[in-house]
């Protein structure tokens, strides 16, 4: 799986520089997930069909052979008690369910009880921040049908608005680009991010090779400027070569993308 998820990123990073967020890898299967609720219900690959954003209530979704999976997508607040329930699986040989974090890759939960004889699969979760989740609907068996999903325990203080959006994310990088003679001098490169609301920041670094250089956090990211530093290093605390890097922002469920030089 792990040469799998780096030859994703190497084309990712080389050949389209597609959204690293549109990705997410489990442990059987991969599949996007792309943000458009304008879809009436999640069906044949989340690749072709879009995540219905939905809320407290009961829905129903359509599993067809092979390996389909059903994106959904929900809006929960902190310390919220999510219940999740997917009914009518009785003829099902293989079916799966799993809770998503955020980041869109994280795997928070995952249920593999529906056998033979077994109706439903249910996930509870408590949410550790507010953000948008997504739960995934998977069957591996020769058998196409509806089922049903259920989900309860989220709290209305920040209610869901599909017509209001987060304000973007704005990076800019300087110098870009950049001497490694700087890190040599102890002189970082400057991260420097404006975004719409107050929330923690998490800059990752990559290399050509789609590896992770390096993460750094910063808690108390507020609305506006702020700034990261990064003094060159990697998870083992070596100064990198020079070349092209990658950067992913982290900011609550918003993320940015691109790309910088190191110089010689």
């Amino acid at each position: 799986m792990k040469k799998n998820y780096v030859i994703l990123l190497f084309i990712f990073f080389t050949v389209t520089l597609f959204s690293l967020n549109d990705f997410i890898f489990s442990k059987k299967i991969n599949y996007i997930v792309r943000d458009d609720s304008t879809e009436t219900e999640p069906n044949d690959n989340c690749g072709d069909a879009g995540v219905q954003t939905i809320s407290n209530g009961n829905y129903y979704g359509e599993i067809t052979p092979g390996t389909d999976v059903d994106c959904w997508a929900f809006y929960a607040n902190e310390n919220d008690e999510v219940v999740i329930t997917t009914v009518g699986f009785e003829y099902f040989l293989d079916t799966e369910l799993w809770l998503i974090a955020c980041d869109e890759t994280t795997i928070l939960a995952h249920n593999d009880d529906v056998s033979p004889g077994i109706y439903q699969s249910t996930i509870n979760y408590t949410i550790p921040a507010y953000g948008k989740y997504y739960f995934i609907v998977g069957s591996y068996a020769n058998y196409e049908g509806n089922y049903g999903v259920s989900i309860s325990g989220i709290s209305q203080t920040k209610a869901y608005d599909s017509n209001v959006t987060e304000e973007p994310i704005a990076v800019k990088i300087v110098p870009n680009p950049f001497s490694i003679s700087n890190f040599k001098n102890n002189i970082p490169l400057n991260f420097v991010i404006e975004t719409g609301r107050d929330a923690p920041l998490r800059l990752k670094i990559y290399n050509l090779k789609g590896e992770l250089i390096t993460n750094v956090s910063k808690n108390s990211g507020q609305k506006g400027v702020n700034d990261i530093y990064w003094f060159g290093k990697n998870k083992k605390g070596k100064t990198v070569s020079s070349g092209i890097y990658f950067f992913e922002i982290n900011c609550g469920n918003e993320n940015k993308y691109g790309k910088f030089l190191i110089t010689r």
